[in-house]
């Protein structure tokens, strides 16, 4: 786990891990330079799994770096210091995942904001299909993996350059070495931070994974050789709808009529596409589809889940 500055929910971050089913582990607690009260509260707890460390405020990559340069074993769990784990989160992962060296496993999640519920993410589970995935997404729950961190860091660990989704850069980098492992089971619970939720922010994250996405996949022609015309079509297009210039979307789309036909989310994306951009960025952030998802869920234990993201 590393910290900066994250007193407001640091403590139940921490029990949460205190209290898995599965406890024979080493708790890494990286300290990056916070001014709060993040080392007081860190300092409070006595069990003996902790190992503190503090280091000069450097960011959140290099703070990761430091920890899987640190960590006294090769199988690393990543945690964030405002999430909750579940606390069969560790024994069902590690009950289920091989340990080959480039095995990297995470769960589904569900994201949560003032102990209310919002809506759930469910990571494809085939390995294949998932690798398809991140060629748009990042599909993947980066507080739930569990990972070797010799094959993390032999790979160039996460990119100390970039202040914001270095996840996605690391998963974009080795996901033609990798086997991704994802339980289909929501053992992390997200909190969905509203201080982020700002225009300015979508906008410039859009901006960090459309470059990612040129730097690893759309530079490179080996990276595209799979596509048929008509995949790269729709690809093309989603990836101007999500993170580029939405007006784009429509003649790309548009080129290739098929493409319409083959998925059927283009055309309402294509009617949204001449909303004013305030209120298309409202809609996309509001999550409609993933929240009614989550409402007729009947997989999940919903009064477990609200118990366990209130429990402190």
């Amino acid at each position: 786990m590393t910290v900066y500055n994250g007193e407001e929910f640091l403590a139940s971050a921490i029990e949460s891990i205190l209290r898995q089913t599965y406890n024979n582990f080493e708790f890494l607690i990286i300290n990056d330079g916070s001014t709060d009260n993040t080392e007081k509260i860190i300092q409070s707890y006595t069990d003996d799994r902790i190992r503190y460390m503090v280091i000069k405020q450097s960011g959140i990559s290099k703070a990761i770096n430091f920890g899987l340069r640190n960590a006294s074993n090769q199988w690393v769990a990543i945690m964030d210091a405002d999430d909750i784990a579940h606390p069969a989160k560790l024994e069902q992962q590690l009950s289920a995942m091989d340990t080959a060296e480039n095995t990297i496993c995470s769960t589904w999640s569900i994201h949560f904001q003032k102990g209310k519920l919002l809506y759930a993410v469910e990571t494809p589970v085939n390995n294949a299909e998932l690798k398809q995935k991140l060629n748009l997404h990042s599909y993947i729950c980066h507080p739930g993996v569990i990972y070797n961190r010799d094959f993390i860091l032999k790979n160039g660990g996460y990119n100390e350059e970039i202040s914001t989704f270095a996840d996605y850069d690391l998963w974009l980098r080795v996901k033609d070495k990798a086997n991704f492992v994802i339980l289909p089971q929501y053992l992390m619970f997200m909190r969905v931070n509203e201080k982020s939720n700002s225009r300015a922010d979508f906008f410039r994250t859009r901006k960090i994974i459309y470059e990612l996405q040129q730097k690893y996949i759309f530079d490179k022609k080996e990276m595209l050789a799979g596509f048929s015309s008509s995949e790269l079509t729709v690809l093309n297009g989603w990836r101007e709808y999500f993170y580029g210039d939405i007006k784009k979307a429509i003649p790309i789309w548009m080129n290739n009529i098929s493409s319409i036909w083959r998925d059927k989310r283009i055309a309402p994306a294509i009617l949204s596409s001449f909303l004013p951009e305030s209120i298309a960025f409202k809609i996309k952030d509001l999550r409609l589809r993933l929240r009614l998802k989550l409402f007729f869920n009947q997989k999940i234990d919903k009064r477990l889940a609200k118990r366990i993201i209130s429990e402190k």
